[in-house]
């Protein structure tokens, strides 16, 4: 399991000035936080969330950082659901890839990035059906590709065309969720999926789908993990003991 690395520590130079509260309370500002600490963690994850998936198991890992808190849990099919609920106020901390909050920042989101992981590239890829005659990326031209809006894997398809010399007026996009798409693909309803783990691999043993080019052609990203300013202020003990667990899950 990667290192959620914290980003007070590491600025990414991607508009961050807002976490800069989180490491610059004063005494008195911290026991005011501690006075503050409320009764419910509300975490929210996606299946490809490892990490979190880890620590619903290990329930001990955070009981250790949290043994006041009651700790709930939230699934969201993808990155733009979750950070949609938590600009809302409806979770308190999540995991997301690289393309959703930047598309929560476009629309004035309430977010803050507080931590980051490596990707590992080949956890996305391009797939196609068993049975189509698509053998490479130039082929995807006149196409209709699944893929989830404002999602990691809508910056990897992006990748992909220009790599194939292709504009996204050369396919025909089909905006869905995981599920969607991947019921669109076994129908036959799209020609391509554009995607990330588990969805991936268990497309291919259960769906009959195969990759025509995954991560590893372009270069390494990130997950963020991503709160509230208002809650990354208020509850700094709890975000950096999120990460700490994480970091040992």
């Amino acid at each position: 399991m990667m290192k959620i690395q914290n980003t007070y520590n590491a600025f990414l130079s991607i508009g961050l000035s807002t976490f800069v509260l989180y490491g610059c309370s004063s005494q008195t500002e911290t026991k005011i936080h501690e006075q503050e600490q409320q009764q419910t963690l509300t975490i929210g994850f996606q299946k490809s969330s490892l990490s979190s998936i880890v620590l619903q198991t290990e329930q001990s890992l955070l009981k250790k950082e949290f043994p006041q808190l009651n700790v709930q849990w939230r699934e969201f099919p993808a990155g733009p659901q979750l950070l949609e609920a938590l600009s809302a106020g409806a979770i308190d901390i999540g995991s997301v890839g690289n393309t959703p909050p930047i598309f929560a920042q476009a629309g004035n989101k309430n977010i803050v990035y507080v931590g980051y992981e490596n990707v590992q590239p080949q956890w996305q890829a391009i797939l196609v059906s068993d049975k189509s005659s698509i053998q490479n990326i130039n082929e995807l031209k006149g196409k209709k590709i699944a893929v989830q809006k404002g999602s990691s894997a809508h910056d990897l398809l992006g990748r992909v065309l220009e790599k194939a010399h292709l504009t996204w007026s050369d396919i025909q996009p089909v905006w869905l969720a995981p599920a969607d798409a991947r019921a669109a693909l076994d129908k036959g309803s799209v020609d391509a999926w554009a995607i990330w783990e588990p969805f991936l691999t268990v497309a291919q043993v259960e769906g009959h789908a195969r990759p025509i080019i995954d991560g590893t052609k372009f270069e390494n990203t990130y997950n963020f993990l991503i709160s509230r300013p208002d809650f990354v202020k208020n509850h700094a003990s709890e975000v950096k003991g999120f990460i700490q667990a994480s970091n040992l899950a």
